[in-house]
Order: structure tokens, then C-alpha cells, then sequence
């Protein structure tokens, strides 16, 4: 007979080894990154746009569209990212997918 844990157990001990990860995987980005990249990266929480959001807010924000407009404010996020002229060696070694679930994540 096995005797198993709660659930609520084994939900805790699953999201605490995520947590774990994410917080390796941030290290590991942050450690890369030179003083003038944490400062632009930084710039992105304390730069406020029209609406009271932060510019971190408005590159995620994805907004679903069929039109003209709509693709040009998804080239405009492009765009001000490529603006901040990272370093693209920062994200060797991480796994493509954890990189786009940390830009999907709400």
C-alpha cells in the first residue's frame, strides 16, 4: 500500500519547485547583464505612459487584432525593444520556452 500526500501538498510542492525555477533561470538572466542593461531594463518600471501604465505594462500588453493599427503597435513594442540594444547572449542557455512563457505570463 502506498500512502500519498494531500493534494494541496503535492500542488504546494509543485509550485515551489516553479518558483524555484523561475528564480534561477532570472539569476542566471541577471548575472549576464552588464550595469547599463539593469538600468534601461530598470527604466522600464519607472517610465509611466499615457493611462497611468508602465512601460513594462505596455510591451505586454498584447492586444488581438486583424488590422493595419493593430500590427503597428505590435511593431512599435518590436521596435522600443530592439531600441534597448541588449545584449541577445544574455538569454544563451535558457530554454526558448521558459523565455516565452515569461513574456506570456499575466
Amino acid at each position: 500500500m502506498t500512502i500519498l500526500p494531500a493534494v494541496s501538498t503535492i500542488e504546494r510542492l509543485c509550485v515551489d519547485a516553479l518558483v524555484d525555477a523561475e528564480r534561477r533561470i532570472e539569476t542566471r538572466i541577471a548575472e549576464k547583464l552588464d550595469a547599463d542593461g539593469r538600468e534601461r531594463l530598470d527604466g522600464l518600471l519607472t517610465e509611466m505612459l499615457a493611462g497611468n501604465i508602465s512601460r513594462l505594462i505596455w510591451l505586454r500588453k498584447f492586444e488581438v487584432g486583424n488590422n493595419s493599427g493593430a500590427a503597428n503597435r505590435l511593431l512599435d513594442r518590436l521596435e522600443f525593444l530592439r531600441g534597448l540594444d541588449l545584449d541577445p547572449l544574455v538569454l544563451a542557455g535558457i530554454p526558448p520556452h521558459r523565455i516565452a512563457r515569461r513574456l506570456t505570463a499575466s
